[in-house]
């Protein structure tokens, strides 16, 4: 009985040595610029540079219904595009804020919509400036 228990505690102490060893799987910011969602508190003053915006519409085939189409193409039907998209999407947002000099970027929106004639999306934000 005791030597289980010490055999217990060997694993656990050795389980909890590899767990700090481990890679995070998603880093904390991994945009260029620290990236605020709508909502969230930038937690700095700041000043506005300029709204930035990234966004597609594509038109459904005229011949066949969007249903058919997106079920096509992804398998299943979409609210629009996936998270991976979306990751990409908010670090080009991010990087076009950073090559217009800002600190940050604040009040991002993410939309995706889907309709009979089109689906795509909109993701907006504004570049900012840390005040001093």
């Amino acid at each position: 009985m005791l030597g289980t228990l010490r055999r217990c505690c060997f694993l656990g102490l050795m389980l909890l040595s590899l767990q700090a060893c481990l890679i995070p799987l998603r880093q904390e910011n991994p945009y260029p610029i620290p990236v605020y969602f709508k909502g969230e508190r930038a937690g700095m003053p700041y000043r506005i540079i300029e709204i930035v915006e990234l966004s597609d519409t594509r038109p459904h085939n005229a011949n066949r219904g969007i249903r058919d189409e997106l079920l096509e193409q992804y398998g299943q039907m979409p609210k629009g595009y996936n998270l991976t998209e979306k990751e990409i999407l908010i670090y080009q947002l991010a990087e076009k804020a950073r090559r217009l000099g800002a600190d940050a970027l604040v009040e991002v929106e993410y939309t995706l919509f889907v309709n009979k004639q089109y689906y795509g999306y909109k993701i907006s934000g504004y570049a900012v400036k840390v005040a001093n």
